[in-house]
């Protein structure tokens, strides 16, 4: 009877290393999965967008295009301050004329609007990308015109260039 006892004991603890073993065997078996499924950076090719932009989880038939992440507002142009302030002998309808035709010379894809401002005009230069380039108020004065020229952050100086070949 002494042995029977004896056997199961040993039987039990024999059990139990095999759970013992098998959960240690799993829980390294878990361990190394878990390390397969880390992420790791992909390799980009040169042409690859940004790693984390929205190319890199759109379907290949969605077009993604990714837009300047400012735009100029009217009142963010003139909220920078004017770059010219001044005045010219010359009539405000014969310098709107010549800047717009400037402008739409050296940019020809943006839009170019003119407002009513009072006795004078507005020109506002933008475009869909880069929101208001260039806005000249002009204004009537004797002899000439007067106005005031604001550039928004993604206009180029040579619009500034045009107001002043136009006065």
């Amino acid at each position: 009877m002494d042995r029977g006892i004896n056997t199961n004991s040993d039987r039990a603890r024999g059990a139990k290393r095999r759970v013992a073993t098998a959960l240690a065997a799993a829980g390294l078996t878990f361990a190394v999965l878990l390390a397969g499924c880390a992420q790791t950076p992909p390799v980009a090719a040169p042409d690859d967008p940004p790693v984390g932009s929205v190319a890199d989880v759109a379907p290949e038939n969605v077009k993604v295009e990714t837009l300047p992440a400012y735009r100029d507002t009217i009142d963010d142009a003139r909220g920078n301050g004017a770059v010219w302030q001044g005045s010219s002998k010359k009539a405000f309808a014969r310098v709107s004329a010549c800047t717009a035709r400037l402008w739409k010379k050296q940019l020809p894809y943006a839009r170019l609007q003119r407002v009513k401002a009072g006795t004078g005009q507005t020109l506002e230069l933008s475009s869909n990308d880069d929101g208001i380039l260039a806005i000249l108020d002009l204004a009537p004065r004797k002899p000439g015109s007067e106005g005031s020229l604001y550039l928004g952050s993604t206009g180029p100086q040579s619009l500034a260039d045009a107001v002043r070949q136009c006065l």
